[in-house]
C-alpha cells in the first residue's frame, strides 16, 4: 500500500485511537480527539491495557474546573460522581497545560513522589494516582514534606499523612500538568477504576 504524505500532527501519550488499517511499518488510526485519519509508526502504538470497550469514563472540564464520573450500567451511561478539580497551567519551564482529548487509563499507583522545580530533590508526594498521559495523573491533594520528613521516614500510603482539602481546587488551573482532586475522591477513583476498561476525556 502506498502511503500518502499528510500534515504532521502530534498525538499525546495515552490518547485513545481506533485501528483502521496497517502495514509492516505503520498503523492507520483515527481518534475521537480530532478529525481525520493518520498513519502512525507502529512503535508508537501500544496495546498494553488498551480497553476493548469502555465501561468507565472520567470527564474533566478544563474551563470550569470540575469533573464528572460515568459508569456504563445496562447499556446506559450513569453519572455516579460530580466534583471540583484543578488542571494544569502552561506557565514557565515546569508547568504544562493538561492535554485535551480522549485518553486511556494507563496505570494506577498508590502515590508518586514529586520534586522541587528545577531540582532532583523530592519535596512531596501525591496519593491515589492514575496516569492517563505521560506525566499526567489524576490524584489527591499533594503533600509537601515537612522539614523533619524525608522519603525514608514518611509513608505516603498512610492516610494519617494525607491532606483532604485544598482551597484552590475547583478555582483556576494551577497544577504542573495533572488533575488534582480532593483526596477522598481520588481514593474513590483509585479503588473504583479498572485499568483496561476506563478512559479520561479532558474538554475545554
Amino acid at each position: 500500500m502506498d502511503l500518502e504524505l499528510s500534515d504532521f500532527r502530534y498525538f499525546s501519550d495515552g490518547m485513545l485511537v481506533a485501528l483502521l488499517d496497517e502495514t509492516e511499518a505503520f498503523y492507520l488510526v483515527s481518534t475521537p480527539s480530532f478529525p481525520g485519519e493518520y498513519w502512525v509508526p507502529r512503535r508508537y502504538i501500544s496495546f498494553t491495557n488498551a480497553p476493548p470497550a469502555l465501561k468507565q469514563v472520567v470527564v474533566i472540564d478544563d474551563v470550569y474546573q470540575n469533573e464528572a464520573v460515568f459508569q456504563l450500567v445496562d447499556l446506559e451511561w450513569q453519572l455516579i460522581s460530580y466534583t471540583f478539580a484543578t488542571t494544569g497551567i502552561q506557565k514557565g519551564s515546569y508547568h504544562f497545560g493538561t492535554p485535551k482529548g480522549h485518553f486511556m487509563a494507563i496505570e494506577k499507583r498508590p502515590f508518586f513522589w514529586y520534586v522541587e522545580d528545577g531540582t532532583y530533590n523530592i519535596s512531596g508526594f501525591a496519593p491515589y494516582s492514575i496516569r492517563f498521559s505521560g506525566g499526567g495523573f489524576i490524584h489527591g491533594v499533594p503533600v509537601e514534606l515537612r522539614q523533619e520528613q524525608t522519603p525514608y521516614n514518611t509513608s505516603p500510603t498512610d492516610p494519617n499523612n494525607h491532606r483532604e482539602y485544598l482551597f484552590t481546587i475547583g478555582t483556576t488551573p494551577r497544577t504542573h500538568k495533572c488533575v488534582r482532586n480532593f483526596t477522598s475522591h481520588a481514593k474513590f477513583l483509585y479503588d473504583w477504576l479498572q485499568i483496561g476498561e476506563a478512559a479520561f476525556i479532558i474538554i475545554e
